[in-house]
């Protein structure tokens, strides 16, 4: 339903072509200039400030030195660090007894060890030719010849040739799907007739056989003992979890009696406010229960705050402190700062003035600038980045007279003074534009312009309306 408003008044903008072609002159526009700039930096002064300017300054700009509303926080952490402590070592009979109950988990599947001999097929229409030196090295190893010197002398896999061919061990899913077919239909020492692959066509030979069997104890015992520790430590976690939140539950006023009961230390923070995103506050979820207003004003415990899967957290304010403007002493330092850099500031453009002054008159810029360096960018669209930003900014916002020299002055977002010369101006154009583009512009256009009188609509609405915003 709110969304009609908003059609209604968007869709309902016109462009004309005139209107397309001038946005796309002001948007492709580029500039040529020259500039130079004085860094403000030159007049910092380190003379001595009164207090009244100092005082002046603060009373000016309270809102720079307030501080933010701050809790310090009491907390207990369940993780893996805290809990694998309390883990008393494993007995053979418990490891043991997780062995037996998770046997399966330590099957080793059948594995065979084979040979190869490859004769590649590079082109399909080799596949005759390739099937027939295969089957002719075949026959010579039914009349006797060793499987190995023949894969030696003819094998075109050249990382297992120079081994007549041993491949090793390997299991289901490691081979191309008819190679592997093939080897585990074999007996050991049994040789495969030709077989085709992705790779070309493969002679196998079974060396070795490894029956599926369960791993002994005595192979796995330390893998069993790792398994069996992670598995006590989220057993023990859960059960401390649950405890850890019934005991602050039960005692919402203090984490004492959770500590007590589970052996563990209550930790505190430093000073931490809602925006703070370090340590503990990495979490939203803590940062959100501290300021909550069960654990803040209330001064209740935390629920468990779940961090991770196995880390969590019960927490509690130790101490609040309300948002406040810093005393003058605590900022003095800063005000300080702030004021010499403002003079830097002015003075610098201060001397810009002058120096602008100067170029209007009639000096050339190499003897206003003095030693400071002329940079010449060339031509500078609106969004180029070789330029600082500010300098854009006035850059596009100067006109130019034909045949009229053209200066200006600009203040970067550092404090520094550009001075600048507009030397040219080159307009957009639409020619080397398709119907397309110009389709998209246009539509681009009416939708800002419909936006930007929806805008202008909802502000008159609001500031014609009685509302009242209650924190």
């Amino acid at each position: 339903l709110s969304n009609q408003l908003s059609i209604a008044v968007t869709h309902s903008e016109l462009v004309t072509d005139r209107e397309v072609n001038e946005a796309i002159r002001l948007a492709l526009q580029k500039r040529d200039l020259a500039y130079y700039v004085i860094p403000a930096a030159k007049f910092v002064s380190e003379e001595a400030l009164s207090d009244d300017d100092i005082a002046a300054y603060y009373n000016a700009n309270q809102d720079q030195f307030r501080a933010p509303e701050q809790v310090q926080l009491d907390y207990l952490i369940l993780d893996v660090a805290t809990i694998s402590p309390l883990l008393e070592a494993p007995t053979e009979e418990q490891l043991l007894a997780y062995y037996e109950s998770h046997k399966d988990e330590k099957r080793q599947s059948e594995q065979r060890r084979a040979s190869h001999i490859l004769i590649a097929v590079d082109d399909a229409a080799d596949d005759d030719a390739v099937r027939r030196q295969i089957s002719g090295i075949l026959g010579k190893i039914e009349s006797g010849e060793s499987f190995e010197e023949l894969a030696r002398e003819h094998s075109q896999d050249p990382e297992s040739a120079e081994e007549g061919g041993d491949l090793g061990f390997f299991e289901h899913g490691i081979m191309d799907k008819a190679f592997e077919e093939a080897a585990f239909s074999l007996q050991k020492d049994e040789v495969s007739a030709p077989v085709r692959s992705e790779f070309g066509y493969h002679l196998i030979k079974v060396t070795g056989i490894k029956g599926a069997e369960i791993k002994p104890f005595a192979e796995v015992r330390d893998e069993i003992e790792i398994e069996f520790r992670q598995s006590e430590v989220e057993r023990l976690f859960f059960d401390y979890a649950e405890r850890l939140s019934d005991h602050a539950f039960e005692s919402p006023d203090s984490l004492e009696p959770a500590a007590e009961a589970l052996g563990i230390k209550i930790q505190t923070t430093d000073w931490l406010n809602r925006d703070s995103r370090s340590g503990l506050f990495s979490s939203p979820k803590v940062s959100g229960a501290a300021f909550s207003e069960d654990v803040l004003a209330q001064g209740n415990n935390s629920e468990l705050i779940e961090l991770a899967p196995e880390e969590a957290v019960v927490l509690r304010v130790r101490e609040h402190k309300e948002a406040s403007i810093l005393p003058l002493e605590a900022v003095k330092l800063r005000i300080e700062d702030s004021l010499r850099i403002k003079q830097a500031e002015d003075r610098a453009a201060d001397e810009a003035s002058k120096q602008l002054a100067r170029l209007i008159a009639g000096e050339t810029m190499e003897q206003v600038a003095g030693e400071s360096k002329i940079e010449r960018p060339g031509s500078i669209s609106r969004n180029d980045i070789v330029v600082p930003r500010a300098l854009i900014g006035q850059l596009f916002k100067h006109s130019k007279r034909e045949g009229e020299r053209s200066f200006a002055s600009a203040k970067l977002d550092n404090g520094d003074q550009a001075l600048f010369e507009l030397i040219a101006v080159t307009d957009g154009s639409t020619e080397e534009m398709s119907e397309e583009q110009l389709s998209r512009e246009k539509s681009n256009l009416q939708r800002m312009r419909g936006q930007n009188y929806y805008n202008h609509l909802v502000k008159d609405l609001r500031d014609r309306a009685d509302v009242s915003i209650l924190q």
